[in-house]
């Protein structure tokens, strides 16, 4: 399952969002997976409170920065993984 709605955590573009990235949410989706699934989260930024989380609510939580070219610049998205 891939997460893609905002620009993550700390870079919300609606406030409502906020709670996308909490444990709660984190753990309906965990629920929502089938055998063998993962969560990815797309983020704007590395977002250490995310990576938490995501650790709380699932087996593993592991962070992995994904190089883009942005305006002829290197620059880095952050995937961000929840296995149960």
């Amino acid at each position: 399952m891939l997460l893609d709605v905002d620009n993550g955590p700390g870079h919300l573009v609606h406030e409502g969002n906020v709670g996308l990235y909490r444990p709660p949410m984190l753990a309906a989706a965990r629920a929502a997976l089938r055998p063998g699934g993962l969560l990815v989260v797309w983020s704007a930024d590395e977002s250490p409170s995310l990576r938490e989380a995501l650790a709380a609510a699932f087996v593993t939580a592991r962070t992995y920065p994904l190089p883009v070219l942005l305006q002829g610049r290197t620059e880095h998205y952050w995937l961000h993984l929840g296995r149960p």
